[in-house]
């Protein structure tokens, strides 16, 4: 039997290591992003010009850098579709296959103390630490 001050209570490891998901985070199909722009897959940040009025918006996530601006929300849109649109016909042209903005694997490295309490918390959620570490991502987009 281990001594007393080393048993821990699976609500006190809940307590300690884990985040309390609420049930739109862990039942939402997409995230909300303010200032995203969203097309066959790609999405783009938007941010207004205020010197030039303009919206200008930058695809995430790509080695090439994909800009594009509108005087309007729907110019806006066009000109993201066709960017987006333009890229994928030059890189078919090319014979190169498009870059996706992400392929859903990441490694992660965490001090050693971190990944046992993040494990242990996950057993006690009875998810695996993958499960458990993608629920964690997902509250932390939805707040």
């Amino acid at each position: 039997m281990l001594p007393k001050n080393l048993l821990v209570s699976v609500s006190d490891i809940m307590q300690r290591c884990c985040f309390k998901p609420s049930y739109r985070a862990l039942h939402a199909p997409t995230v909300t992003m303010k200032n995203i722009m969203r097309y066959k897959g790609y999405l783009a940040r938007i941010d207004y010009d205020e010197a030039d009025r303009v919206f200008a918006g930058n695809v995430l996530g790509l080695a090439e850098r994909i800009s594009f601006h509108g005087a309007s929300v729907d110019e806006l849109r066009g000109d993201f579709e066709f960017a987006i649109d333009h890229y994928l016909s030059v890189c078919r042209e090319a014979g190169v296959a498009p870059q996706k903005q992400a392929g859903g694997r990441i490694l992660l490295r965490l001090p050693a103390e971190t990944h046992a309490e993040a494990l242990i918390a996950a057993q006690a959620a009875g998810l695996s630490l993958n499960g458990w570490l993608q629920n964690a991502v997902r509250q932390q987009l939805n707040t």
